[in-house]
């Protein structure tokens, strides 16, 4: 051997050339001697991605050749218990390449998750997808999926089946979701007794979650989207009408709605201050009190939401206009103002023109969506009536 180094894992790529720059472009060979060590007892599939021309040995046995060979069978290993590997790789043009990967049997996985569960007092069950399979023009072939946009948004079948039978313990349930995008999990938001929506949380998310289970941190999170109940409450995805998308335009009921999101703690909300009337084209001022209520501090989302309540033009069901978030300690109680200007009650008219019409409108100030607030916080609701003409923005 010419070099020889410890590496961390098994991945080589030509986008930066040879592995040592002694070495000609094309012209070199690798051997990695090693062991592999799992995490758990399973049966694994190993797996090659790129060049053709490698050979990998496991305790001296050949077990991928190259070519068309690019996988192992499935292969019984045991955790604890470190197995001889050893992977030659012969680079013989500029273009030399190569990842492992591991694969494992799909019975095993349920298997020992279910042993897991049956044995442990509180179960934490990590569900979702990933960003391998979620995202734009990724060419994923998926039941499921067009590509990497998803057309289902249910949980894979075979997490929903998986969760059915943990819960059939009668093991507290906590179900952690992974993923860009709001599932629709009406059967398993009632058969566990927690969710936690951590998105694609990066390296620390695991702390972060584990700080919100443990009661380290008190969690004031709001839903940036709406979970839906069903695929069938969505047209089809490829239909670009905002109708019955998005809380704005949706008229079905929501399983979890835009802004929604629970807390340790508790809040109020009073004296509220508002004026009746108001004339078209003048600013609004709102104030509010906010106070936590409950024995733990903690972090509220105060949401300014705006319903038109007779326009000539389409307009949303309501829409958010305002928010802020506080941070308040035990029975601590603060006072806090929004203004809202003539854009935040205005509706597109046919002329392209963005115009506050005379009218009714209806002001929810609160935790959450009014009719979808969560039962940590509290929504305060008034009518505020706009007099004169129509005012356009902008002249």
């Amino acid at each position: 051997a010419i070099i020889s180094r410890v590496e961390q894992s098994i991945f080589l790529t030509s986008e930066f050339g040879p592995p040592f720059k002694i070495l000609e472009e094309g012209n070199f060979s690798v051997r990695w001697s090693g062991f592999l060590d799992i995490p758990e007892t399973a049966r694994y599939k190993l797996i090659a991605e790129g060049s053709d021309n490698i050979k990998i040995l496991l305790d001296d046995k050949q077990i991928i050749s190259g070519g068309e060979n690019m996988e192992s069978e499935f292969i019984e290993l045991q955790a604890g218990k470190p197995k001889k590997m050893t992977i030659e790789l012969v680079a013989d043009d500029e273009d030399a390449e190569l990842s492992m990967l591991w694969k494992i049997d799909a019975q095993d996985i349920e298997k020992n998750a279910l042993t897991a569960a049956q044995e442990a007092d509180v179960v934490i069950m990590v569900m979702g997808i990933s960003t391998e399979i979620e995202g734009e023009e990724l060419g994923v072939e998926l039941t499921g999926f067009a590509g990497g946009d998803r057309t289902i948004i249910e949980l894979p079948e075979v997490q929903q089946n998986l969760v059915k039978k943990v819960t059939k313990f009668n093991k507290p349930v906590i179900l952690i979701l992974m993923g860009g995008s709001s599932y629709a999990i009406p059967e398993e938001s009632k058969l566990c007794d927690a969710v936690i929506e951590a998105w694609y949380p990066g390296q620390a998310g695991g702390t972060a979650i584990a700080d919100i289970i443990f009661g380290d941190y008190n969690p004031g999170g709001r839903l940036p989207l709406t979970f839906y109940r069903s695929t069938d409450d969505l047209p089809d995805f490829r239909n670009y009408d905002m109708a019955e998308r998005t809380y704005k335009f949706f008229t079905g009921k929501p399983l979890y709605a835009f802004g929604y999101g629970l807390s340790y703690t508790s809040f109020s909300y009073s004296n509220t201050d508002l004026k009746e009337s108001v004339h078209a084209g003048e600013n609004i001022e709102i104030r509010v009190d906010v106070q936590n209520t409950g024995d733990m501090a903690g972090d509220e989302v105060i949401q300014l939401y705006v319903k038109d309540l007779k326009a000539s033009y389409r307009v949303p069901n309501r829409s958010l206009q305002a928010f802020e978030r506080i941070y308040l300690e035990p029975e601590e109680k603060r006072t806090i103002s929004f203004v809202l200007k003539p854009k935040n009650l205005a509706l597109l008219n046919d002329d392209m023109e963005w115009m506050v019409e005379p009218g009714k409108f209806e002001i929810s100030i609160g935790g959450g969506q009014p009719g979808f607030v969560p039962p940590t916080s509290e929504v305060i609701t008034q009518t505020l009536t706009v007099t004169g003409e129509n005012y356009i923005i902008g002249q």
